[in-house]
């Protein structure tokens, strides 16, 4: 037990999160069944969150395994977790023990190598293609997108390091720079009051800072839970990062197909346009509809401002505008083409109404005339 009023050095768990898209939407009963299928053989171990919070559809845990890495000479355990969730999200994380006290430089320094370890960076991605074709014939619209998600959550092993005080973590230099990630740059007042805002505390003896890549977790009894709720956020930005991209794709397939082939009266692009809008509008809007359903957190206020905390930083808001702002543009295409549709199809009529008129008249005025 180490008595020190500041975090000058660090015991506990480094969480590393690599995040992908693999798949439009996951059963999780075939992938329950199949995973069950597998721990009876030893290669995936399931197991069952336990949160303070409601969802729809809670993830399914798969444990992959205990390792080790060496990062500077000194070998560290290391714990690695799989989260699949329903929405086409899945979660790596290796929670990296640290046993034995370490200063805050050497943390920033592993901090910096796990972030550009490309192996660590490529394996990672190899484990998130493993299960995507290990649960393949649950997951529909299989593909790992070549974007992911990354974040450190420093959780600080408050049996060990018992005494703390934000006001004396934050007089240290060295907890900006490593929530930052930076080595040695001298920070100015204005970051260092950007990371102030983001601390939350629940009691005196306890505190959450939290920052764009980065975390830091101090907590007795709910260290896991508040890493669980920093990971959804990060599963909510990725997948709303994934389907605004995927809008991006499919309304430009939609313009050029639009330019490329002029709508026309005679031609049934006008019903083949708006019916192709509807569709990705439905699909789009139903899957953004169960991201943001997915999680409800009640009676945990403290839980609930720390989600909506990460959220904030994380900008999950800024992207929800710019999904919605596209879902908006397809429900207009669809409007759009529907109205031309009805205009040509009045149009149609109207002249099929004079042609008929005509054939009635015409030979009753020829017939008149001579």
């Amino acid at each position: 037990m180490t008595n020190q009023t500041t975090l000058n050095s660090f015991v506990g768990e480094i969480h590393y999160y690599r995040i992908y898209d693999i798949g439009w939407a996951v059963d999780l009963k075939i992938a329950t069944a199949m995973l069950e299928k597998k721990n009876s053989a030893q290669t995936f171990k399931l197991n069952k969150s336990n949160r303070k919070m409601v969802m729809n559809e809670a993830p399914l845990v798969i444990s992959l395994g205990d390792w080790t890495i060496t990062i500077f000479d000194k070998t560290y355990p290391v714990k690695s977790f799989a989260k699949l969730w329903s929405f086409g999200a899945l979660s790596i994380t290796y929670r990296i023990q640290v046993g034995d006290a370490i200063s805050i430089e050497e943390l920033k320094k592993i901090s910096r190598y796990l972030e550009d370890d490309q192996l660590l960076t490529a394996n990672t991605l190899e484990k998130a293609r493993e299960i995507s074709e290990d649960l393949k014939v649950a997951i529909r619209g299989i593909n790992i997108w070549d974007q992911f998600e990354d974040y450190l959550i420093f959780v600080v092993d408050a049996k060990k390091i018992p005494a703390l005080k934000i006001e004396n973590v934050l007089a240290e230099e060295n907890i900006f720079q490593l929530l930052l990630q930076e080595q040695d740059l001298k920070l100015g007042h204005q970051v260092k009051d950007h990371i102030r805002d983001s601390v939350y505390q629940y009691s005196d003896n306890d505190f959450v800072i939290i920052d764009w890549s980065s975390a830091l977790v101090y907590s007795e009894d709910d260290k896991q839970d508040i890493a669980d709720v920093i990971e959804f956020a990060l599963c909510q930005l990725l997948e709303l990062r994934y389907y605004d991209d995927q809008l991006d794709r499919q309304l430009n397939v939609l313009y050029k197909s639009i330019q490329q082939n002029s709508p026309s009266v005679f031609t049934a692009n006008y019903s083949k346009f708006a019916k192709e809008a509807s569709l990705i509008y439905i699909d789009m809007s139903e899957i953004i509809e169960r991201i943001e359903n997915s999680l409800k957190i009640i009676g945990d206020f403290f839980y609930a401002k720390i989600f909506r905390a990460s959220t904030q930083r994380f900008r999950v808001q800024d992207w929800q505008q710019s999904v919605d702002k596209k879902l908006k543009n397809l429900a207009d295409i669809s409007v759009i083409f529907q109205n031309e549709i009805n205009e040509k199809r009045n149009q149609m009529m109207e002249i099929v109404i004079i042609v008929l008129i005509a054939v009635e008249v015409v030979p009753l005025v020829l017939r008149f005339v001579f």
